[in-house]
């Protein structure tokens, strides 16, 4: 009954809702003159209103608020509406739009408004794309419009004579405008000849189209465009190949397909998946691994192996596990860290526990925080496993212990256990561990907590200190400066203290007069890397001004340089289809330091794809970082590892023994992604637009 009388009462809240859409063009219409000289912000919803009727009074009002427009986003919403339906005269005025257009949105959305006006569109845009040799971003909606007509001939037949007629770079246009063409055996003709094009990018892009519609010839064309590549060429023509040779993968392929994948931009991206559960179908690629996978010099291929066996069938998981756990025992920590993640997917059965202790057991600085993760993804309710992470938090390496301690933060032992484990760590002489001790006392939420931090304010300086401060703020609510003035606070209310209830997200902290501020965030550490942005997108316009998001991007970070102390260390890294770093590590900001960053900033500009994976990877080889600031204005779109979520996990397993604080900067837009990597490390997000 409870549940039909939810019900109930959502059909009712949503009824009115509902009935707000009209149902004729006259509602429509009256809706409209409503808010006709109200702002364009909203006069949004009566033009999609409008949009759903084709009749002469609909049409008539969306042309006239189409000449009218001021905004770039209502531009587009009316020309959406425009598109809806098939409209008397609505094609000379987005054919003007589409002309008079500097704006690609403006030039996509009219391109798009005018394929779908059929036969009289479908003209217009031939005649546009005749005269739009030499303005790039005009032809390239052109060329996409015309490649999404769905019937008749002419369309593919201007692209396909364009592709004949023209040379270079100016063929990539259109025939990526042939992208969703598929199963038509002249445009497939004109693919595979271009295939063997000296322009790479022509190329590429020809056997990438094969590649997606699963053209038979694509393998063999994928082989021949691979043992043409240089050894620098992009990830996206790597990632070509392993999708041309997973239409169907060859014993005789195996070798390239593992030497592309190991360079390739998102070698397991959703496009590729399906082609590698092919692959594995037959049991071959699994055994060819066997046999190949540990005479590899390449530690990439090796990591390629591991993260391509977690997609192995079930009928082939024992095989696979077999495999995985000999690259336990590589020395090289990315090949485990891999080996490890794939065998806790397939594989968590007390064999894979057994091999993962013994890589434990050796004590390896660098393998053994990656063997306590995998064993705490499997045993993470084990009362035994927790015994043994107590015990861990005692281990001579200093790399186990934070390890160890970060994983009892996930468990629900005893508390007075827990809190002994983080007491005997909080005076421990690396600093990392004493960051996961400190997270630690603030998980147990123990009434005893707070005294154990006090003696630690006075002690601790830069980001350390930040640490106490916050961690005695969220088990207390309180602030104070002095180890004194928490003693006195403690001996009147100790005795009666209850920790208050964890926050989900901790609220921003406020900047006091001496602290130095990146984009809002406060920098309260003193040994930073700033990772910044630079792909192409970053040449988009940034907030109201004429400047861009680059522009503001250098602007801040030079601010920021200016007003750190002397004794601050920092690095700037740098990012697009890779990552450069401006010092090999941490470097203290004296006047030389000042100048060769001063110099850097003002030479770069904006270009290329956005990888994150390498920027952040870069990062955390500096072994003396504790604090990243990473500033980006888009989704991951190259390196190794592409899905936001996949990425986010990969440096979650990072930092298991580092415990770096990673701040983010979205500009933009919000960001989920960069939200979790904050939350992940304990750290701020912040967005800019």
């Amino acid at each position: 009954m409870k549940v039909l009388h939810i019900a109930l009462l959502l059909c009712s809240l949503l009824a009115p809702l509902t009935g707000q859409r009209p149902k004729t063009v006259e509602a429509a219409v009256t809706g409209f003159e409503k808010v006709r000289e109200q702002s364009e912000r909203n006069r949004h919803g009566a033009m999609r209103d409008l949009g759903r009727f084709a009749e002469a009074a609909a049409t008539s009002i969306l042309i006239a608020e189409l000449t009218r427009a001021k905004t770039l986003s209502y531009q587009v919403t009316v020309m959406r509406a425009i598109g809806y339906k098939q409209r008397t005269g609505a094609v000379p005025v987005l054919a003007t739009m589409l002309s008079g257009a500097n704006n690609p949105r403006i030039m996509d959305a009219a391109a798009e408004a005018m394929r779908s006006q059929g036969a009289p569109g479908i003209a217009a845009l031939v005649a546009a794309f005749s005269k739009s040799k030499g303005l790039k971003k005009q032809r390239q909606a052109i060329c996409y419009a015309l490649g999404r007509v769905a019937t008749g001939d002419r369309a593919r037949d201007v692209l396909l004579a364009d592709i004949q007629h023209t040379a270079g770079n100016d063929r990539v246009t259109a025939l990526r405008g042939l992208a969703a063409r598929q199963d038509d055996a002249q445009v497939d003709a004109v693919r595979i000849q271009l295939c063997e094009a000296k322009n790479r990018a022509i190329a590429g892009t020809a056997l990438r189209q094969l590649a997606t519609h699963k053209h038979e010839q694509a393998p063999k064309l994928a082989i021949q465009f691979y043992r043409r590549l240089p050894n620098h060429a992009d990830t996206d023509h790597h990632e070509t190949v392993v999708l041309g040779l997973l239409v169907k993968l060859e014993p005789a392929n195996y070798g390239e397909l593992l030497q592309a994948a190991a360079r390739a931009r998102d070698p397991f991206g959703k496009a590729s998946l399906d082609g590698w559960q092919r692959g594995f179908a037959s049991g071959e690629l699994t055994q060819w691994l066997s046999e190949h996978a540990f005479g590899k010099k390449d530690t990439e291929e090796q990591i390629v192996a591991a993260r391509a066996l977690a997609h192995a069938p079930v009928k082939q998981r024992e095989a696979a596990s077999r495999i995985l756990k000999k690259l336990l025992l590589q020395r090289a920590p990315p090949v485990v860290r891999a080996a490890a993640n794939s065998l806790t997917t397939i594989d968590p059965s007390d064999a894979t526990q057994a091999a993962l202790a013994a890589v434990l057991k050796k004590g390896n600085e660098h393998t053994g925080p990656i063997a306590i993760h995998a064993l705490h993804v499997l045993r993470q309710t084990d009362e035994l496993w927790h015994k043994q992470l107590l015990q861990l938090c005692k281990h001579k390496r200093p790399s186990l212990r934070t390890a160890a301690l970060r994983a009892l933060c996930e468990t629900k032992t005893d508390q007075d256990s827990l809190l002994e484990a983080a007491k005997n760590n909080l005076r421990y002489r690396d600093w990392q561990v004493r960051a996961a001790a400190i997270a630690l006392v603030v998980t147990t939420r123990s009434p005893k907590s707070p005294p154990l931090l006090f003696a630690m304010i006075d002690k601790e300086s830069a980001r350390m200190k930040e640490d106490v401060r916050a961690a005695l703020r969220n088990l207390t609510g309180m602030q104070f400066g002095t180890a004194a003035e928490w003693q006195k606070w403690w001996s009147r209310e100790g005795a009666s203290f209850k920790p208050r209830e964890a926050l989900a997200v901790m609220p921003a902290r406020n900047a006091d007069k001496q602290t130095v501020s990146y984009w809002n965030v406060p920098v309260r550490s003193d040994r930073v890397s700033f990772v910044v942005d630079v792909s192409g997108s970053m040449a988009k316009p940034f907030g109201t001004g004429s400047g861009t998001r680059l522009t503001e991007a250098k602007r801040q970070l030079t601010d920021v340089l200016g007003r750190l102390p002397k004794k601050a260390k920092i690095n700037i890294i740098t990012f697009s289809d890779s990552a450069q770093s401006l010092f090999p590590k941490l470097q203290a900001l004296g006047k030389k330091q000042h100048k060769a960053a001063a110099a850097h900033i003002k030479e770069i500009f904006a270009k290329g794809t956005t990888n994150v994976h390498d920027a952040l990877e870069a990062a955390f080889a500096d072994r003396d970082v504790d604090t990243i600031f990473l500033l980006t204005d888009g989704r991951p779109s190259d390196g190794p590892v592409v899905d936001p979520t996949a990425l986010a996990d990969e440096v979650a397993r990072w930092n298991v023994s580092r415990s770096i604080v990673i701040h983010t900067i979205a500009i933009g837009a919000k960001s989920l992604f960069l939200a979790r990597l904050a939350k992940d490390s304990g750290g701020e997000h912040s967005v800019a637009r």
